[in-house]
């Protein structure tokens, strides 16, 4: 009937707001069937249509590598109510020695902040004790950690001030200095775009996208 192209630029024209339009353009590349850069091909060869001009603003604020609605809204207020620079969606951790820490829903690499989303599949079953401990690796490898939950994104300017706050806690370690880096290990396969997600082969995918079965 339509492609996945045609249909995601259409729902991110007729979004109800802007930023649901980064959330829709996001959670299409989350499923690689669009890359920001094919929705930017399709949005020159379609300049006057309604809705246009929010689909362009919708593209610069989208990434690739965002795991939930809920992350792209949080980074949303981050970049533009707290006005900050972008965080990492999901970029992985790794000690000195090259074993992954983690893999946070944000990172700023600047300041050392790890920023985690928590819905309501965290307060199920053994989740809460997983958020824990994965929060005191975070805080034992020096990074600053700050969860975020829904009633915060439904005050942006509160939660923009905690933001501020929370950044000015942080270390700023040189990255010389830190124990924890981004630098991967050799045979690390990254997955933090769409065109590196298509190229892998079903081995691959079984290994390194087996959160997306969870």
């Amino acid at each position: 009937m339509t492609t996945a192209k045609r249909s995601a630029w259409f729902e991110m024209r007729y979004a109800e707001d802007p930023r649901m339009a980064v959330v829709v353009m996001d959670m299409a590349a989350y499923d690689d069937l669009v890359s920001i850069d094919e929705m930017a091909d399709w949005a020159h060869e379609h300049p006057g249509w309604t809705g246009a001009p929010q689909h362009r603003w919708a593209l610069g604020q989208s990434s690739e590598n965002s795991w939930s609605p809920m992350e792209t809204l949080t980074h949303l207020v981050w970049k533009i109510d707290a006005d900050l620079p972008p965080m990492r969606p999901n970029q992985p951790v790794f000690d000195r020695a090259g074993h992954r820490i983690g893999t946070p829903d944000l990172l700023d690499v600047e300041a050392g902040l790890v920023v985690q989303y928590h819905g309501g599949i965290h307060l199920v079953g053994s989740a809460p004790a997983r958020d824990a401990q994965a929060e005191a690796t975070y805080r034992s490898h020096g990074l600053q950690v700050m969860n975020v939950v829904a009633t915060d994104l439904a005050a942006r300017g509160a939660m923009a001030d905690r933001f501020h706050r929370e950044r000015r806690a942080c270390a700023f370690a040189a990255e010389s200095t830190r124990a924890w880096t981004i630098q991967a290990p050799r045979g690390w396969i990254a997955t933090h775009s769409v065109a590196l997600r298509r190229g892998l082969d079903e081995r691959q995918r079984q290994l390194v996208l087996r959160y997306r079965a969870a």
